[in-house]
């Protein structure tokens, strides 16, 4: 969400030839496309001109006197959350909208233990009109930067070098769903003290769905690069705004994500639906199904000596 703001790193993008891949490695490439493009596949680009903000914040006699990202910090649970993070399960159901009418349906069920421990089982299921759907289970191990992997109920194998652990957040407890807002947002304050070239100003406040919002402006060289919208009654996050590559076009697009259906988790607030748009058109749905804080998970999840059934 927040990824041309908080790193330096090079973005990898995704080429356009994707269209013309074979119908196999199309198929194959859908998981990586999708992650990748979630993790921010989109070089660092001001927003275009047609954002929520509408007015400034000079203009507005009643601007918040409190900073709303540390009012949004608190409100999703606080900087202590990751500290008193122990274990737990989580249920997610991600669809994703494609080219030529198909869609991408992932459930995914995640066991963690803090500080290094995931363990990713995932049902992916791709439909296309006329076509055969494209069904393919893994399941995922990660144990303190190793990882393993199964396919369809086979023994685990260690990752090979084409697999994906080269970005940092694969594997990552803090970049699972329930927690990925909150760290992204502690990610803007701790950037913001220590790197005078990227900063974020209240920027005016506007509506979205009939709620008042402040609008963040996460600048990158007093450059606009990300725009979030905080609810001014309960500081939860309602909207981001980015400028976007489309991975299936390679056009610059603008990206929003909705997010809705908040409910409590212990001392979290997670939004349990988000909707990722691109220029106005549906693109990825998420629905978080379930979410237990746990205090440990049985160690053999965690065994890649072990058959990997459903845990």
């Amino acid at each position: 969400m927040l990824y041309p703001f908080v790193s330096r790193r090079p973005i990898p993008t995704i080429h356009p030839t994707i269209q013309v891949l074979s119908k196999t490695r199309f198929l194959a490439c859908i998981p990586i496309v999708l992650a990748a493009f979630i993790l921010g596949c989109e070089r660092s680009q001001p927003i275009p001109t047609q954002s929520p903000v509408t007015t400034t914040k000079s203009q507005l006699p009643n601007s918040p006197a409190i900073d709303p990202l540390d009012e949004a910090i608190a409100a999703h649970g606080g900087k202590d959350v990751f500290a008193n993070l122990r274990a737990g399960r989580i249920k997610l159901f991600t669809r994703g909208f494609l080219q030529g009418g198909a869609e991408d349906r992932i459930t995914t069920v995640e066991l963690f233990e803090m500080p290094d421990r995931l363990r990713r089982e995932t049902a992916h299921v791709v439909t296309k009109p006329g076509e055969k759907d494209y069904i393919d289970n893994t399941v995922e191990i990660f144990v303190a930067g190793n990882a393993w992997k199964s396919r369809d109920g086979k023994p685990f194998v260690p990752f090979d070098k084409d697999d994906q652990l080269g970005h940092p957040e694969i594997g990552r407890v803090q970049s699972l769903y329930p927690f990925e807002l909150l760290n992204n947002l502690c990610a803007v304050h701790n950037v913001s003290k220590h790197d005078p070239s990227r900063r974020y100003e209240v920027s005016g406040r506007s509506n979205i769905g009939g709620r008042t919002v402040d609008n963040l402006d996460l600048k990158v060289n007093g450059v606009r690069v990300v725009n979030i919208a905080i609810d001014s009654m309960d500081h939860l996050v309602r909207e981001s705004t980015k400028a976007a590559r489309n991975p299936f076009t390679g056009q610059a697009s603008v990206q929003k994500i909705a997010f809705s259906d908040y409910k409590p988790y212990g001392s979290l607030n997670v939004p349990t639906v988000s909707i990722t748009t691109l220029d106005g058109k549906p693109f990825i749905e998420k629905r978080l199904l379930t979410f237990e804080l746990l205090d440990a998970v049985d160690p053999s999840a965690f065994d890649p000596k072990q058959p990997p059934q459903a845990k």
